[in-house]
């Protein structure tokens, strides 16, 4: 199966049939109620997940930014329930499917690695993980007192966690799973490869998995809601 997991906002809705209620993911990151729901996406009949949080979608503005427009004052919380959201799928959340790797894609999804090493703490299966980096300029770097709000163990604020000269770093959080990174294009991979010692950079990424994403509806297999999407198939 080929899933890609990304935030539902309008335009998702409108492009998808009905969505069936799958899994109740209840309340998180202060985002109200949270369910997932699976649809298909036209008219490419990609199968999707579609995560429900309208108290943190369901906004004017585009993914990132208020009708203003200034950057929502919540989106740390906002991205964390992109990458917890993966995670609980990856773990089990829908009965009826989960894959075999999680792919992360820059620093909207970077938590998701993160929640994976912390739900194995608590006796989840293993699951494997992959990032890719498509521009090092933007980390996804929040103050240092978000982190209370991001529901990891106390000790992942560290060095070789999330912590970044005193700020929070969604990039760098893949770290605590030991993520091997990729690059999408040959540029962006020397700046990486000086920065880590401990995550390899690899290119030309071939990885059969579930893709996590923030970005906005660009491709078939991107969506832009607060969703998690899947096609029947391999997995990206």
């Amino acid at each position: 199966m080929r899933a890609s997991c990304c935030r539902a906002f309008r335009r998702c809705s409108r492009g998808s049939t009905t969505c069936k209620t799958v899994a109740d993911l209840g309340s998180a990151f202060g985002a109200g109620q949270i369910t997932l729901e699976r649809g298909v996406l036209r008219p490419h009949r990609v199968v999707v997940y579609v995560v429900r949080a309208d108290r943190f979608y369901d906004r004017p503005g585009n993914s990132y930014l208020d009708g203003a427009p200034r950057p929502y004052a919540d989106n740390d919380r906002r991205f964390a329930l992109l990458g917890w959201a993966a995670a609980r799928i990856a773990t089990g959340a829908d009965p009826a499917w989960k894959p075999h790797i999680v792919h992360a894609h820059d620093w909207h999804a970077g938590l998701a690695p993160a929640y994976l090493r912390a739900f194995e703490r608590d006796g989840a299966p293993r699951v494997g993980n992959v990032m890719t980096v498509h521009n090092l300029a933007y980390q996804g770097t929040f103050p240092a007192s978000a982190f209370d709000a991001l529901q990891l163990p106390a000790d992942f604020y560290a060095v070789d966690g999330v912590e970044f000269y005193g700020h929070v770093s969604f990039l760098k959080a893949a770290r605590l799973a030991r993520t091997p990174t990729t690059t999408a294009a040959s540029r962006c991979s020397a700046g990486p490869r000086r920065a880590s010692r401990r995550a390899p950079i690899r290119r030309g990424n071939r990885t059969s998995c579930m893709r996590t994403t923030g970005m906005r509806v660009s491709r078939p297999r991107i969506c832009a809601r607060s969703s998690a999407m899947a096609r029947r198939g391999s997995a990206t």
